[in-house]
């Protein structure tokens, strides 16, 4: 038997005898359960479906201010996008999983920066989840659909960053950004007859 075994064997019965006192000896602690009700359901599946819009909102207008992609690209994207997520959903993979991979294939790192994380509400932290996960999911299927690397995904991963801070800032709106990606139609000549 292994020594990992043994140790693993020994720390199980020191739980069984005493309990919490055991548990904070081991270095595990307690994590308070928290059960939601009906309505808090609701409300969390209402925040994560509004994070995930806003992202995908931010992460179209990222692609078409770097490389000027249209409806067609953006949708291809949106299909990579949505599987990887369903991986996620199913717990196939983890957002953690993801970014090992693209750092792995990149040597990019995913900014994290969390300011101030302890003070945050519930819905915060609900979005800044949907953050990480989309954040992941956006990078690795441009890496999957269309081969970027490097380079390519970290300055397209700053326009997403800059775009984020125009939102948070109040520069622009998801409805401006959405404009952004509309067609521009060209204004029609009168011509007197």
């Amino acid at each position: 038997m292994s020594f990992a075994k043994k140790m693993a064997r020994k720390r199980a019965k020191e739980l069984k005898k005493d309990g919490v006192a055991a548990a904070k000896r081991s270095g595990r602690v307690e994590k308070k359960v928290r059960h939601l009700t009906p309505r808090e359901i609701v409300e969390d599946r209402k925040t994560v479906t509004e994070a995930y819009d806003t992202l995908t909102v931010v992460f179209d207008v990222a692609v078409h201010r770097k490389w000027g992609w249209g409806k067609e690209r953006r949708a291809r994207l949106h299909k990579k996008m949505a599987i990887h997520l369903l991986c996620l959903k199913d717990r196939t993979v983890k957002t953690s999983d993801i970014e090992h991979i693209i750092k792995k294939e990149t040597g990019l790192e995913l900014d994290k920066k969390h300011l101030h994380a302890e003070w945050w509400d519930h819905e915060r932290e609900i979005q800044y989840r949907c953050v990480d996960d989309m954040s992941a999911i956006f990078m690795i299927a441009l890496m999957d659909e269309f081969g970027y690397k490097g380079k390519a995904l970290d300055s397209v991963y700053d326009v997403a960053a800059e775009i984020a801070h125009e939102i948070k800032t109040g520069k622009k709106t998801v409805a401006d950004l959405r404009a952004e990606l509309e067609p521009r139609r060209r204004k029609r000549k009168e011509v007197k007859a």
